[in-house]
């Protein structure tokens, strides 16, 4: 949560597990494009990666005629 009066962000997590939040080299960003980097960060906080399918494609029968 935004603390817009404070300039700070309140978060529901320990601070054991900010230090173990995955991290970079401010120096060396990673590619945001590299699909491996990005699967890796959703897997650590168990999301499915917005590019992934996030459901079956519908049954042919379920389309309407054209």
């Amino acid at each position: 949560m935004l603390d817009a009066d404070e300039k700070c962000f309140f978060v529901d997590m320990t601070a054991e597990e900010i230090r173990n939040e995955p991290g970079f080299d401010k120096d060396h960003w990673p590619s945001m494009a590299d699909a491996q980097w990005g699967a890796t960060v959703n897997q650590h906080y168990n999301r499915a990666p917005y590019w992934s399918p996030a459901r079956t494609a519908p049954e042919t029968e379920d389309l309407p005629d054209l």
